[in-house]
């Protein structure tokens, strides 16, 4: 069983990669690429003084491709490493997670057999999310260049705001061209139904899971914020209306507020 998940930053990604690893692991049917190789493990030594967003960057494998070559992206040491033997790769990897705009070349060079997911999340709580990640010490820490350390002051910045929108929307749409090629998973969903979720997941790989219950418990909110304190923050859906001004939503409204309403997350004009 070979898997790709793609999405916009902060839109849950996270959520989904640990349940799909659970279901594979479960399956014994986990394997990693970056695990095999350690391809990253010298980058690492000299990255030890900074930690990592969540246990699971020492060997999973980000995928990114460019000009017909596909490229092992590790963000946490902000490092690509050229892939040559594809073929390798294709088959060792059983979980590739890509936070590129959706392209035919994934499905095209990472093997047809792979069956994609693409998580989706309300643009709103998805600039939300970004804005509060990037502000926060350890990604500070890593990107020295970032000089804004308050989530208030970044709000401020409606250019940044403005250009955050416009990449979610964007990849959204991407995505909307492409949809065929995926089974949409909801971060909503996620979070009101976790179970009836999984079973969709199930369902769309032709598989049994051996239990269900033992991966809802390791990815609760609860769970995930023990396991990857530095990543996960409120988990809320939402969120977005504590830090919106009425600026932000009119500059939302204008870039994506159909787009909004076209996937549901907004009956009218009035939020």
């Amino acid at each position: 069983m070979f898997i790709g998940q793609c999405g916009m930053q902060k839109s849950g990604n996270y959520l989904l990669y640990r349940i799909l690893r659970e279901i594979l692991q479960q399956l014994g049917s986990w394997s990693s690429y970056s695990g095999k190789t350690h391809c990253w493990d010298s980058l690492f030594q000299f990255n030890d003084n900074i930690p990592l967003n969540f246990p699971e960057q020492r060997d999973m494998d980000e995928v990114y491709i460019k000009d017909g070559l596909i490229f092992l992206h590790n963000s946490y040491l902000n490092a690509y490493f050229a892939i040559r033997n594809i073929k390798e790769f294709k088959y060792t990897s059983r979980l590739i997670w890509t936070h590129q705009v959706p392209m035919p070349e994934h499905h095209e060079m990472l093997g047809g057999e792979r069956r994609w997911f693409y998580i989706l999340r309300d643009g709103r709580d998805v600039v939300n999310s970004w804005v509060h990640h990037v502000v926060s010490p350890h990604i500070r820490q890593r990107n020295p260049q970032y000089k804004i350390s308050r989530v208030e002051d970044l709000y401020q910045r409606y250019d940044i705001f403005e250009k955050t929108v416009k990449r979610w929307a964007s990849h959204v749409q991407a995505y909307l061209k492409l949809r065929n090629y995926y089974l949409e998973i909801r971060y909503e969903n996620l979070v009101k139904d976790k179970a009836l979720e999984i079973k969709r997941i199930a369902d769309y790989l032709g598989i049994s899971i051996p239990d269900i219950d033992a991966i809802i418990r390791k990815t609760s909110v609860q769970a995930t914020r023990l396991h990857a304190p530095l990543h996960v923050r409120r988990a809320r859906v939402g969120d977005w209306r504590t830090y919106f001004t009425p600026r932000h939503k009119k500059i939302f409204k204008e870039i994506a507020g159909s787009l909004l309403k076209e996937l549901g997350y907004t009956e009218d004009d009035n939020w």
